[in-house]
């Protein structure tokens, strides 16, 4: 309960993931996270479940992240601040939205790196990869 409660409260809305009406549709809106993303839903809990278990084996890890915009920034907003986990991150230069751009390069936490790279953020994957 405590991990789902601070993995969702800085969500916009109450109901973490609203359902409204739209015309004859029911809708699910997924974007009152951090970064607007749908990973936030997820990725709120991985961050919190990272760092626990980290911290409970006394262990320090590296993320290596390479994204095309929104994962980076949901994955750096996520883990942004914990002792346990640094986060570098990976996208490709002037290949992303301005304001996931922003997202991922203005997290304000000394554990989280962010990387504009020439290139694809498939070529990005090999690099992590190899």
């Amino acid at each position: 309960s405590e991990f789902i409660e601070s993995s969702f409260c800085h969500f916009d809305s109450p109901e973490i993931v609203p359902i409204v009406d739209v015309g004859n549709l029911k809708v699910a809106e997924l974007w009152h996270g951090l970064t607007g993303s749908f990973k936030d839903i997820a990725l709120g809990l991985v961050g919190k479940l990272v760092n626990y278990f980290l911290s409970k084996k006394g262990q320090h890890a590296t993320v290596l992240v390479s994204t095309a915009g929104n994962t980076g920034s949901a994955v750096a907003r996520c883990l942004a601040g914990s002792n346990h986990a640094d986060v570098i991150v990976m996208y490709p230069k002037e290949r992303v939205d301005r304001v996931q751009e922003l997202q991922m390069c203005t997290v304000a936490a000394d554990n989280v790196t962010v990387y504009a790279t020439v290139g694809s953020s498939c070529e990005d994957n090999d690099v992590i990869l190899r």
